[in-house]
């Protein structure tokens, strides 16, 4: 190992363009989360984020939470997989067994098969269209919920769908994208269907787990040939394990935004940023579970609902202002990193890769042991104080 030039680095407060992270990860032992399986998290018009489990339904704006479940509100079902805001900012949510719900901010409104046109009372995914309509896709179809109240639904037995499972769905460019079990890729366009699966086309997976657009395309993620891109009628791309960057097929997830976000069952969450995969799992990240149920992007965050890990942010550390930075000074020499003052809080060194390299629980300490390799780190305190800064080691 070479050794450390004797001289003191300073941490500036300019952060370099490097790929910088904070993980937050919240779950049972420090949040009201009941179980650490997030299945769902969807975004409102104020950036809080709404969160669905298999133990109720979350509301979380960063610091304050609220819990709705079957024993403090109206709420008809714990158990939840799909949630969507429309266009007025209401909350639409899918449950495994009471249907479609809506909700306001202060009421629950069910939809179920006895009340509605809605076919099955497990709801798998949830699209609001512009034109008003909430698009509900469960066991038996998708159904298509017009204003007032007006229900249409596609299925195997009335269309041409190859399977009532339907497991996924995004509106674009005036049409329904789905995504189902055992029937591939499906479009609805005004009154037309048009399938895409192993048996009709060159679409790889009969499975498609989530849909969603990038760059006026349609990315898939299926569980075992990897993402599928739908350039137009017919015409497809391939991303896969033995094609690209990406060190598995077994996928479950896609979010498009400025770059598009993947989730898998085994090796975590992969970003796709102009033709490059990059991968943070639980070996080289602080990813408390690599199998990834949704993602949603929130401006610069990042957040992901795991299987058994909770709720995780990742936000890139240039996204926290120099005005949030306190002026204590951070150095690194022979070995330790020293402070200008003495520091108590939360102290976590990550690689610029994100992978978490130490952590130190610090009690009015001015000095800490910490080995580092030749390269660029960054340094994140939080306690009294919350700074995060960028720290460079010579060789």
């Amino acid at each position: 190992m070479r050794t450390f030039c004797c001289c003191l680095f300073l941490l500036v407060c300019v952060l370099s363009g490097h790929a910088q992270f904070q993980w937050d990860i919240y779950d049972n032992t420090n949040s009201p989360l009941q179980d650490n399986s997030v299945r769902t998290i969807a975004e409102d018009a104020s950036q809080n984020i709404w969160i669905g489990t298999d133990y109720g339904l979350y509301w979380f704006d960063g610091i304050n939470w609220i819990t709705y479940d079957t024993s403090n509100s109206d709420i008809p079902s714990n158990s939840i997989r799909a949630l969507e805001i429309d266009q007025n900012n209401a909350l639409w949510i899918g449950t495994t067994d009471s249907g479609l719900i809506h909700f306001d901010g202060s009421s629950f409104t069910s939809y179920t098969t006895f009340n509605s046109g809605l076919p099955d009372n497990f709801v798998k995914s949830i699209t609001a269209d512009s034109s008003g309509n909430i698009w509900a896709g469960t066991t038996f179809g998708i159904a298509k919920m017009a204003p007032g109240n007006n229900w249409t639904v596609w299925n195997a037995f009335n269309s041409p769908l190859w399977s009532n499972n339907i497991s996924a769905s995004i509106f674009s460019d005036s049409s329904i994208y789905l995504g189902s079990f055992n029937g591939g890729l499906s479009i609805i366009e005004d009154t037309n269907v048009t399938v895409y699966n192993s048996y009709t086309s060159s679409f790889p997976d009969n499975t498609v787990l989530s849909v969603d657009t990038f760059e006026n395309k349609i990315w898939c993620a299926t569980p075992s040939q990897g993402i599928t891109v739908y350039n137009g009628p017919g015409i497809f791309s391939f991303y896969t394990e033995s094609n690209s960057a990406l060190t598995t097929d077994n996928l479950t997830f896609v979010e498009g935004d400025n770059d598009v976000y993947i989730g898998s069952y085994d090796k975590g969450v992969f970003k796709f940023n102009n033709g490059t995969f990059t991968n943070f799992n639980t070996s080289n990240s602080p990813l408390p579970e690599d199998y990834i149920h949704c993602i949603e992007v929130v401006g610069p965050d990042v957040w992901l609902g795991t299987n058994g890990g909770g709720l995780v942010k990742i936000s890139a550390f240039n996204s926290i202002k120099e005005k949030d930075f306190p002026s204590v000074v951070i150095g690194y020499n022979h070995g330790h990193l020293s402070f200008s003052e003495n520091v108590t809080g939360k102290l976590a060194v990550y690689d610029l890769n994100g992978r978490l390299i130490q952590q130190n629980n610090l009690l009015g300490d001015s000095r800490v042991s910490c080995k580092l390799n030749t390269g660029l780190y960054v340094v994140s305190l939080e306690g009294p104080i919350r700074f995060a800064q960028k720290v460079f080691v010579s060789n």
